[in-house]
């Protein structure tokens, strides 16, 4: 079972390789990261624990799975800041109308994504503190 004192994350990946490296950056960025490899076995998890942060890659057991991780996300009553990471680019309206927060081109320079996530994840937090 997660500990969830760190921020907690969901990683949604049917790469293993990706699911590895990714969680391993996000655990180095003191995230508390539990991983599904499915958009089927993500939705299942986001059923039983609330997270702080949802990322999920796009295209898994089909071109739009990540969507549907994120519109699963987003029902939940501890909504979380969703992340979609794609091997290439997704047009802005695209994810944005499928509720996701922000949306990353894997290799597009994993530092600064994972930086521009924790911003997101603060700025957000500190809009619900206020």
């Amino acid at each position: 079972m997660p500990n969830f004192v760190k921020p907690s994350m969901l990683l949604v990946d049917d790469d293993a390789a990706a699911r590895d490296v990714l969680g391993t950056v996000f655990e180095h960025r003191e995230f508390d990261v539990l991983t599904a490899a499915s958009a089927a076995e993500a939705q299942a998890v986001l059923s039983i624990f609330a997270f702080d942060l949802v990322v999920t890659d796009l295209h898994m057991e089909n071109d739009h799975s990540g969507y549907d991780v994120v519109r699963c996300a987003n029902a939940c009553s501890e909504r979380p800041l969703s992340v979609i990471l794609s091997s290439w680019p997704i047009p802005a309206s695209e994810w944005q109308a499928a509720g996701a927060d922000a949306a990353y081109v894997k290799s597009a320079g994993l530092r600064k994504t994972v930086e521009s996530i924790q911003r997101s994840l603060a700025t957000r937090n500190e809009a619900r503190i206020a």
